[in-house]
């Protein structure tokens, strides 16, 4: 392992720990780069979701839950989590079993680097972190881990911002391998409609995330087949409904949407720009009270 890699994977695994404990506020601006995370930082507060649901509905938004408290079983928190009523602790709850899954990886990632004195300055700044794996985990069962993926459903199918790409994100049945290596598997074919259904319903609710993780799947990421159209579509939708809750568009949010046009004729351009504004419009045309 090169010196530049072994860098790279201790700033990675240093970066990602960081960031579960502290979680980035809330942003306006869309990443410049359309792609799905295989593992984000997620942010289950309200102030990160912002969103409005059509006349009739009512939105759905995963409440702020912190970490619990030091010397207080994780185990009895998602447990206490994942018994309430409300699908917003679902997600809250499968949020805490991947922060442990995330620790245990960055921990896994750093104890691989060879034993030179920065990288144990680095093992030594881990010990004593609150992030640790022993920190974040403590009392999680194998069973609570391996029913994170029910939990994620449960909040996906309500409605929960964040919740279907999050799933996306998980893979089929949480192998995220499967999309590559058996893509045509009847089993994967399924997982991966139920998913842009669910990703779907999310982004005409006002999940921004949703409406993002969609243009990307239909420029053909994976879970959906190509379809430039409604790349398009779901682009112009994120980008209004970010406009319409008085965030900033990004930087190149231009310059993506020309990339985007590229290929298909003015009356698709036309269509697809049609359709972005009318799911936002259908969500987000109401600021929230």
């Amino acid at each position: 392992m090169g010196l530049a890699v072994k860098h790279a994977v201790a700033a990675a695994a240093i970066g990602l720990l960081l960031g579960l404990v502290w979680t980035a506020g809330p942003t306006d601006a869309q990443p410049d780069v359309v792609r799905l995370s295989p593992r984000p930082v997620r942010d289950a507060s309200r102030a990160a979701w912002p969103s409005v649901a059509p006349p009739g509905h009512e939105a759905v938004v995963a409440a702020a839950e912190p970490p619990p408290e030091l010397g207080r079983s994780v185990a009895a928190e998602v447990e206490r989590l994942a018994r309430s009523a409300d699908v917003r602790d679902a997600m809250l709850a499968y949020s805490l079993v991947d922060r442990c899954i995330r620790a245990r990886e960055a921990e896994a990632a750093i104890a691989s680097l060879p034993r030179t004195p920065e990288n144990q300055e680095i093992r030594h700044e881990l010990a004593a972190s609150p992030a640790r794996a022993s920190e974040v985990c403590r009392g999680l069962s194998s069973a609570q881990i391996a029913g994170r993926l029910s939990l994620l459903e449960r909040a996906a199918s309500a409605g929960v911002p964040g919740a279907a790409v999050a799933l996306a994100e998980e893979g089929p049945f949480g192998d995220r391998s499967a999309l590559e290596q058996r893509p045509d598997d009847p089993l994967v074919v399924d997982w991966k409609r139920h998913v842009v259904e669910l990703m779907q319903a999310a982004a005409h609710f006002g999940d921004r995330a949703s409406m993002v993780a969609l243009s990307t799947a239909y420029q053909g990421g994976g879970l959906a087949e190509r379809e430039p159209q409604q790349a398009l579509a779901y682009w112009v939708a994120q980008s209004e409904a970010t406009r319409l809750a008085g965030g900033r568009v990004s930087r190149n949010d231009g310059r993506i949407t020309a990339a985007l046009s590229g290929g298909l004729t003015p009356e698709q351009v036309a269509a697809a720009i049609e359709q972005g504004q009318k799911i936002a419009a259908s969500c987000c045309s109401k600021r929230p009270s």
